[in-house]
């Protein structure tokens, strides 16, 4: 009697903690003020969209969910949605992809958990054999093989309307650690290229204010400048997708033969064998006067003397680009709090002593966080995408100076809220199918999922294939 008795008060403690997660969840979603409402519907015509738009295969639930592995309907027919990102896709539309931390990481977690459910286990003590490489070999080879898949959510729909807006030009994404804010940013980017517009995407803020050669600026008092960060930075942007763009802008300023003048030390490196570099000095001489941004941008990235000018031109270009042409221009900045905290350099103040350069200190990150917060301003065309990273060492004071003021008519705040009952049973029944789980998928258990994850993404995943395996 003792042992039922506890069952049952357990089963009662996680029945009202599943009613007590989803009315307060509700309860924070409906106060929360500025924010862009997200709702199901919105998130299903989002998922046919980018179905059709980036010819992928898209699922959603049946009569018989369990069969097709994919989420069941709500009470009120509404669906979680999950659909397969085509690889050429992600090439055409994001090369930086293998920078995207946050993308990557949901790609891995399936592939890897895979690998892991098909390695053999030899008994202890056993030698591994040839069978059991064999095993792995076909085990890795079955993880390669499936598809990308994500989840189409609510803040999707919500990012792509509000950056679609002629009214708004600063978004920023909002959201507690592990909730796909990333994610989110990565498949804005995305869709907004295939659209036609321009997008300078830095999936990583952090690296612009860390490991990097500085020296003290010779133009401006007491700013660094950090030529490894502008490089990153040139190497995000003077890509395959803005080729044509930056391409048909001119740098009047700088010519062909400047250029190669200022990589000329390089080259006769490179040429030590006793190799004639004539060859190299006539093409310099004959190359056109002219030279466009994209070249400029391409060789600056791999030229530190170079970068820190060419990446504050290209910025300053973009912006230039957005107010004469019809072109829409995104700054889009994934952990954009770092750009105002500390970086990772010091100054030598003394024999002894030494003081830490703040990122706003940095000549190149200052001309970027001024490009971002311009946008506000009434002659702006740009657009300014933004989300913060609580976990890179930057303080609540300085993430709050990074968002912007979103009383201003022209800012939008989209809040990227925690995993819903239905997201939590369009994710579960996605990792069963794939063979991740093996215990059935019902509703008392998505319930109980949701009761102890709180609908943390991170979370789910690691309760889940601790639980329900």
């Amino acid at each position: 009697m003792l042992r039922r008795s506890s069952a049952a008060v357990a089963r009662q403690t996680v029945r009202g903690a599943t009613q007590t997660t989803t009315s307060s969840a509700a309860v924070t979603m409906s106060s929360i003020a500025c924010a862009v409402p997200v709702s199901t519907a919105m998130a299903r015509a989002h998922a046919s969209r980018l179905a059709s738009s980036l010819t992928t295969s898209s699922s959603s639930c049946s009569s018989a969910p369990a069969t097709r592995g994919f989420a069941s309907s709500a009470a009120n027919g509404a669906q979680a949605v999950v659909v397969d990102v085509d690889d050429e896709d992600i090439a055409r539309t994001l090369p930086e992809f293998h920078a995207c931390a946050g993308l990557n990481a949901e790609f891995d977690f399936v592939r890897n958990e895979t690998i892991v459910r098909e390695e053999p286990k030899p008994p202890r003590g056993a030698t591994p054999s040839s069978g059991d490489a064999a095993v792995k070999s076909k085990a890795k080879d079955a993880s390669a093989a499936l598809k990308k898949r994500l989840l189409v959510r609510g803040v999707d729909s919500a990012l792509e309307e509000a950056m679609s807006s002629n009214m708004t030009r600063r978004i920023d994404v909002r959201g507690s650690r592990g909730t796909g804010k990333s994610v989110a940013l990565a498949r804005a980017v995305m869709s907004a290229r295939a659209r036609g517009a321009v997008v300078a995407y830095v999936p990583d803020g952090l690296e612009l204010t860390r490991l990097s050669y500085f020296s003290k600026s010779a133009s401006d008092a007491g700013i660094w400048d950090t030529p490894d960060c502008a490089m990153r930075f040139l190497k995000h942007v003077a890509n395959s997708v803005n080729e044509s763009v930056l391409s048909a802008i001119d740098v009047p300023e700088i010519s062909m033969k400047e250029l190669e003048a200022a990589t000329t030390k390089k080259k006769a490196i490179k040429n030590t064998k006793g190799k004639d570099s004539g060859s190299d000095a006539g093409a310099a001489s004959n190359a056109s006067s002219k030279v466009d941004l994209f070249k400029y941008a391409t060789i600056a990235s791999t030229e530190p003397t170079l970068a820190i000018d060419c990446a504050i031109h290209v910025i300053q270009a973009l912006t230039t680009l957005a107010k004469t042409s019809d072109t829409k221009v995104f700054f889009v900045i994934d952990q954009y709090n770092a750009l105002y905290g500390p970086s990772d350099m010091f100054e030598v103040t003394g024999p002894r002593s030494k003081k830490n350069i703040p990122a706003q200190n940095l000549r190149f990150v200052r001309a970027l966080t001024q490009a971002i917060e311009s946008s506000t301003s009434p002659d702006a065309k740009h657009i300014s995408v933004t989300a913060a990273c609580e976990t890179i060492g930057v303080s609540n004071a300085n993430t709050a100076k990074s968002r912007p003021d979103a009383s201003n008519s022209v800012v939008t705040v989209v809040d990227c809220p925690k995993y819903s009952i239905d997201e939590v049973d369009a994710i579960l029944r996605e990792y069963k199918r794939v063979g991740l789980l093996y215990k059935n998928i019902d509703e008392k258990t998505v319930e109980g999922m949701k009761a102890l994850t709180n609908g943390n993404p991170r979370e789910l995943q690691t309760v889940a294939l601790t639980t329900l395996r």
